[in-house]
């Protein structure tokens, strides 16, 4: 975490209002029985990158000081943007049946499938409040789109579960759905916040819609050789659920036609020993090349509209999150540990 702590540095004191926002809106659960539930949700919180994404580029973008009462917008949008994508990890668990989350039990391991269920459609509706709150109808506009884009890309995923003629083009339709335009809607919400122009708030929307891609892309490479260390989960649950990811679609192109019937056998008993194979399989291909040149060219297009970001401790550390996202795997990118 040093070095979220360093990217975090201007806004450290946001962030700690973002944080007693969460707080302080998860007590409009007045209902005794569910208040350790919504507890639990701060005993092994995440990064918060999105709530920092939108007040780096709020501030990044603000032509003068902020006004409180903007201040206190782009808090509330922040923990608003947070409890989204919390929302999105619960019903992510059940859905993929995942048991472990942050390296602990999932919230529907712990405490039931139907309460899950419910308890990520309560979040959704305490971000509603957070951005009605907020009272920015362009926010609300982009934020009401991005959770439709979010539920569409889950339903394309569900739809595309072992189905091994998927082509790049399509799975990276669905990450860009379902994860990088939760991204994209933070540096977008901050900029409409900070009153930018036209032409800004469009450059640090696509800015995080390929940091978005990127962290996604890495996250598929480091389902398969990375660590649960690193993941805070479980490494193969993509393979166990029959998600064909970019690694294994690159892998499926370049093999001969039995070489893809027998990948595709490994995918239908998804056994450790299988997918250790397959992991074998990866390492003596060009997939993971390929995989990497896909990441280059999300990193290249955030470094270009980078420069279209007034410079500044903000924006400085904006480019820190690029460089943050992309040491997640440092194997992959060629960099030293």
């Amino acid at each position: 975490m040093n070095m979220l702590n360093e990217i975090y540095a201007p806004i450290q004191s946001e962030m700690l209002h973002v944080e007693r926002c969460l707080r302080a809106s998860a007590e409009y659960v007045s209902l005794k029985p569910f208040q350790p539930i919504m507890k639990s949700l701060f005993q092994h919180s995440g990064k918060r990158l999105r709530p920092a994404l939108a007040l780096l580029s709020f501030y990044s973008l603000a032509d003068s000081q902020p006004s409180e009462q903007t201040l206190q917008k782009a808090v509330k949008i922040g923990a608003a943007l947070e409890w989204i994508h919390i929302a999105s990890l619960i019903h992510d668990d059940i859905i993929d049946a995942a048991p472990i989350r942050h390296n602990q039990p999932a919230l529907h391991v712990k405490w039931g499938k139907e309460t899950a269920i419910t308890m990520g459609v309560l979040l959704y509706s305490l971000s509603l409040r957070l951005i009605s709150e907020a009272g920015n109808n362009q926010v609300l506009s982009v934020m009401s789109k991005t959770v439709q884009e979010m539920c569409e890309g889950e339903l394309l995923q569900i739809r595309d579960r072992n189905r091994f003629s998927l082509s790049p083009r399509g799975y990276l339709l669905i990450l860009k759905k379902k994860t990088a335009c939760l991204f994209a809607a933070a540096c977008q919400c901050g900029a409409f916040l900070a009153a930018a122009a036209p032409q800004k708030v469009n450059a640090i929307r696509k800015f995080g819609l390929n940091i978005g891609m990127l962290y996604q892309v890495m996250d598929d490479y480091l389902d398969i050789l990375g660590s649960k260390d690193i993941l805070g989960k479980n490494l193969g649950q993509d393979f166990e659920l029959g998600e064909i990811t970019l690694p294994f679609i690159f892998l499926l192109k370049e093999k001969t036609k039995s070489e893809q019937e027998e990948i595709v056998n490994l995918f239908q008993t998804p056994t450790r020993e299988h997918f250790n194979q397959l992991r074998e399989k990866l390492e003596s291909s060009r997939a993971i090349d390929r995989t990497k040149e896909i990441c280059e060219h999300f990193l290249s297009k955030t470094r270009r509209l980078f420069y279209a970001i007034p410079h500044s401790p903000y924006s400085a550390s904006l480019n820190k999150m690029v460089e943050y996202i992309e040491n997640r795997a440092p194997l992959l990118m060629n960099k030293a540990r």
